[in-house]
């Protein structure tokens, strides 16, 4: 997750904010955000002796109150779905993407294949 450390603010242009922010954002994977994120997961499901999937099906029929460990932990959790999510359909459209490509190059040698064995007239 992009993570950006500011000490001086006052003295801060908006426009220079605005670049650091990019900056953070841009060097950021989702891969690792989600690796992160099921960390921080794994630390609450151990803590609450649930799993997350269990916790949120309780947390959304309400039995589970509103303390501040379990706001965060619903919010750790729908941002994980969120990037799993995210990284599917990402690799979805790469391996579409791929087969698409694959069966142009497949159709273009059997295309080539048909032209050779044609007999000129």
């Amino acid at each position: 997750m992009p993570k950006l450390v500011l000490t001086n603010l006052k003295d801060m242009e908006p426009e220079r904010f605005q670049q650091l922010w990019r900056e953070a954002v841009e060097s950021t994977s989702p891969v690792e955000d989600l690796v992160e994120v099921s960390r921080d997961l794994r630390d609450m499901e151990l803590e609450y002796g649930m799993t997350s999937d269990e916790f949120a099906a309780k947390f959304n029929r309400g039995e589970m109150g509103d303390d501040t460990d379990f706001i965060e932990w619903i919010g750790l959790y729908e941002m994980y779905r969120a990037a799993k999510k995210s990284i599917e359909i990402a690799l979805m459209r790469a391996a579409v993407t791929y087969a698409d490509e694959e069966v142009k190059a497949e159709l273009a040698v059997a295309l080539d294949a048909n032209e050779s064995r044609r007999v000129p007239a």
